[in-house]
């Protein structure tokens, strides 16, 4: 569970696992720029989609322990080793077609 602490936050650097559970998802990511808009750097461990797009401005992906892509998110979303290591064509062109 995400903790609403970041009133009292003064780290420069945060680490957010995963969240626990699908129904925070909005409050994390409200929390997570709160944070941020404080100068904080955050590594974000997530897997769901709708995180990384929203809370990243850089994206870093790694493959059986290899770094395939590091860049801002849209970018990422459309690189060929990432979507067939990890997102697959149909979340490729979904995306795209809310881009256009």
């Amino acid at each position: 569970m995400y903790s609403p602490v970041a009133s009292n936050f003064s780290a420069r650097h945060g680490l957010l696992d995963q969240r626990a559970d699908a129904a925070e998802i909005d409050s994390a990511l409200d929390l997570v720029r709160a944070i941020a808009a404080r100068g904080v750097t955050i590594l974000v461990i997530e897997h769901l989609m709708k995180v990384v797009l929203n809370a990243c401005s850089r994206v870093a992906v790694l493959h059986h322990g290899q770094l395939i892509a590091d860049a801002p998110p849209n970018d990422v979303v459309r690189d060929p080793k990432v979507i067939e290591a990890y997102l697959g064509t149909k979340f490729a062109a979904r995306h795209a077609a809310r881009l256009a």
